[in-house]
């Protein structure tokens, strides 16, 4: 994700229509949407003030990794460009991501709430790892992870469409409540 994607990033994932944000931050709409589309790059104060229009603000972090709204973004990327293995993939690297960091940056990387992916499946899978890293470090789980709503009917995840069935006993907890069906060594960091 680069700083000029964060923008529209973070208003889908506030859900906010972009006439909410423009006029909130004084800019007009094209040009939000220019922005957004990365057909302008604003100066760092108009970013700041569009950024604090979607009630969000930047910051900087100890880290490289990436968090749950980047991860969205890659992953809604993906699936728009019929990429369902690159959106996996991007789901899967922020397991990872997680995995690799200490218990503040893992709160820090799953505090601000992504934005829909486009797929429930997805959204409900993201907000299941976020809640199982954090658990594995004792730490808290952001509402838009712990309010994350079940799927209507259980769907197995897998980066091929050859996996159909699951072990129950191999479900991590964190999924298994949203009906997301994973055998945990997939989520063993590569």
């Amino acid at each position: 994700m680069t700083i000029l994607d964060a923008a529209g990033a973070v208003r889908r994932a506030r859900r906010l229509p972009q006439s909410v944000v423009a006029k909130r931050s004084g800019e007009a709409v094209p040009n939000l949407s220019s922005i957004e589309n990365g057909r302008r790059t604003p100066r760092a104060d108009k970013l700041d003030r569009i950024l604090r229009a979607s009630d969000a603000r930047l910051v900087v972090a100890p880290t490289t990794r990436v968090s749950a709204l980047e991860t969205s973004t890659e992953i809604r990327k993906a699936l728009r460009s019929g990429d369902s293995r690159q959106a996996f993939r991007a789901w899967l690297a922020f397991g990872d991501a997680l995995a690799a960091e200490n218990a503040v940056n893992r709160v820090v990387l799953a505090a601000f709430p992504p934005e829909p992916t486009g797929s429930e499946v997805f959204d409900a899978a993201l907000a299941s790892l976020a809640e199982l890293r954090l658990h594995e470090v004792n730490g808290p789980v952001p509402e838009w992870a712990s309010d994350a709503p079940a799927l209507d009917d259980e769907t197995v995840l897998a980066d091929s469409p050859y996996v159909r069935s699951v072990d129950p006993a191999d479900i991590p907890d964190e999924f298994r409540r949203r009906r997301v069906l994973i055998a945990g060594d997939t989520l063993a960091s590569v």
